[in-house]
């Protein structure tokens, strides 16, 4: 009997691993699961091609670099000799500052919209962005700010005499990467150089950021400007005086 038994349940473990084997083969067990899950590594991206220029002469400029910053990186190349460049690489629906830097010339940049298509990217056959030839001022421009006052503002503020440590700014930003600020000195002035200047008068406008005459921690003389063209290799001057209109 105990033999028996040992031959009836081998039998039993045949035929369930018989089975087992027959249901793998003809696909009728339990399969892995497609999550057809596909990854693209080949989205289309598009170009800005262009051309700069020298703004005085007019003549090609080679060597210039030209970049865009994307998320926390940056997308770059220089021109060729016949002042041409090709920026690749760029996505599609995106707002994109190009800019040009080249040394003794004031940096320029201009803004861009890359075009879109379905998932935001540029069709891989029409990828082109054409924009104008860009114009980059040399760097030969100088301004010498004075900045006075006619105003006491009640007692508070000096009169008739030059504001020492006056905060002057010059911002020529989006069009170009020039954002500079100096301090006036016991005369009163300061110069700032290696800005553009045109045949015709590059016009410029430093601001006198506001003045604490008094040293209270509060200031008394509101911002004021005043403007002046620019012109090549020369210096310009100009001064920003402060009225009672200004007192705060």
């Amino acid at each position: 009997m105990k033999s028996r038994g040992k031959v009836k349940v081998a039998v039993i473990l045949a035929v369930a691993l018989i089975g087992g084997l027959g249901l793998i083969a003809y696909n009728c067990g339990p399969q892995p699961i497609d999550l057809k899950i596909k990854q693209d590594n080949s989205a289309p991206s598009g170009s800005v091609p262009g051309k700069v220029r020298d703004a005085i002469t007019g003549a090609v400029l080679a060597n210039v670099e030209v970049k865009t910053i994307i998320g926390t990186g940056t997308a770059s190349t220089r021109t060729d000799s016949s002042g041409n460049y090709n920026l690749g690489g760029l996505p599609g629906s995106s707002d994109l500052r190009l800019i040009f830097s080249l040394t003794g010339y004031v940096t320029g940049t201009i803004p861009v919209t890359t075009p879109g298509t379905v998932g935001g990217f540029w069709p891989s056959g029409n990828g082109i962005l054409t924009v104008a030839d860009q114009y980059l001022y040399p760097a030969n421009g100088s301004i010498a700010v004075t900045v006075t006052s006619t105003t006491t503002c009640t007692g508070r503020c000096w009169t008739g005499s030059p504001i020492t440590n006056a905060t002057v700014v010059i911002d020529l930003t989006p069009n170009y990467e020039v954002t500079v600020n100096q301090k006036t000195d016991s005369a009163g002035k300061t110069t700032f150089t290696g800005l553009p200047g045109a045949a015709d008068g590059f016009n410029i406008c430093p601001t006198s950021l506001p003045i604490d005459c008094n040293g209270d921690g509060k200031p008394d003389l509101d911002a004021d400007s005043a403007c002046e063209d620019l012109f090549p290799n020369a210096t310009s001057n100009v001064t920003i005086s402060y009225t009672a209109g200004d007192c705060l």
